[in-house]
């Protein structure tokens, strides 16, 4: 991928959404010489990914999760079947990426409730004052309805917008970052 797109080995990172968010853990836990963030949006780490996570480097993490999402059940209590289920609540993960990266301090900021039709708020937790001044952030979709799909439109309009503009400048590995996205197209399953 480093040669194709001409990236930079230094700045290269992974976010993905449900199944890909899975695949982002994965590479997270597995990968960490070679991605060096990464972003599960609703999707966590699978149970073998939960036993088995030690990543060789510190890396910053953004998490986007709904407390309503039957597919990637917030508490963890996922189907085992095919070898997804068994990781533990979401709020387990994101303490081990903490803990991973010695963060010393929470910053909790609730968003305003800008729309009362899609029955949600969202609010972000991050973890700071960690090793190599990374930082993990955790963004909760609080609702009283199933619309696993809205965090498409949360996160296209306001996480990864921010998450690119922002997050990826907290690690002294990326500080020299330039904007520039390349723009890997989405190949869906048939």
């Amino acid at each position: 991928m480093s040669i194709t797109y001409k990236t930079n080995e230094d700045n290269t990172f992974v976010a993905g959404m449900s199944n890909g968010g899975f695949m982002s853990s994965t590479l997270g836990g597995e990968k960490s010489d070679i991605f060096k963030a990464v972003a599960p949006i609703t999707g966590t780490m699978s149970g073998y990914d939960w036993q088995n996570c030690s990543p060789a480097y510190k890396i910053p993490i953004l998490q986007m999760s709904g407390t309503n999402d039957r597919t990637v059940p917030w508490d963890g209590t996922m189907n085992t079947a095919l070898g997804w289920g068994g990781a533990p609540h979401i709020l387990d993960v994101m303490e081990f990426w903490s803990d991973l990266n010695a963060c010393t301090q929470d910053e909790i900021i609730d968003f305003p409730d800008i729309d009362k039709s899609d029955y949600s708020t969202v609010s972000l937790t991050k973890k700071k004052g960690g090793s190599y001044n990374n930082e993990v952030w955790f963004y909760k979709n609080y609702s009283s309805h199933v619309r696993y799909y809205n965090w498409s439109c949360f996160a296209i309009n306001f996480g990864l917008f921010r998450f690119r503009k922002n997050f990826f400048n907290i690690s002294s590995i990326t500080k020299h970052i330039k904007n520039t996205v390349y723009n890997i197209p989405f190949v869906p399953w048939l």
